[in-house]
């Protein structure tokens, strides 16, 4: 294993960790769609068709509300039947400013994925060190055909964002 590799591999681990200790957090910031109430869905025997890896190691500020983390990718249901997408979202952060919330959202087709809907993954450090946060969305009955998909960060007043590893996938039956 090089040490790049093994690089994005703490930083997932990390980020795994991370957010699950972050999970006291779980509102949903505004403007994202809300989830089924009551709902547990449990899919299994799927067919993988389709995974995409979106990736950098970078240093970026972004400003408040919902910003692009990595660039669009089209994605592709074969059909005839529907499909189940997958984005599993890792990321890293920094700030310098106290009582910041900050999510990980991804749009399908420019609407943003529900199922769960994205939950605050904490508070972006105020004194410039770096947290990791991470999430699984899925959609299900994604329709035969192209789609485009984008990940996107949330935060109320602001953050630089850093490390990200995105894996999208693409299930059918």
């Amino acid at each position: 294993m090089t040490t790049s590799t093994r690089l994005k591999f703490a930083a997932c681990m990390t980020a795994i960790l991370l957010s699950t200790a972050g999970l006291w957090a779980q509102s949903k910031p505004p403007s994202s769609p809300s989830t089924r109430a009551g709902t547990n869905i449990i899919t299994n025997n799927r067919k993988l068709f389709e995974t995409w890896i979106s990736e950098a190691n970078d240093l970026v500020t972004v400003g408040s509300g919902f910003q692009a983390v990595d660039n669009p990718i089209t994605i592709n249901c074969p059909g005839p039947n529907s499909c189940t997408f997958a984005a599993e979202q890792n990321l890293q952060v920094n700030g310098s400013t106290s009582g910041n919330r900050w999510a990980i959202c991804t749009e399908v087709d420019g609407n943003f994925m529900s199922e769960p809907s994205c939950p605050y993954l904490g508070l972006v450090s105020s004194d410039g060190t770096y947290i990791a946060g991470s999430f699984v969305e899925t959609m299900h009955g994604l329709s035969p055909g192209q789609h485009t998909v984008q990940t996107f960060v949330y935060s109320d007043l602001g953050l630089n964002r850093s490390i990200y590893a995105i894996v999208y996938r693409v299930y059918g039956p």
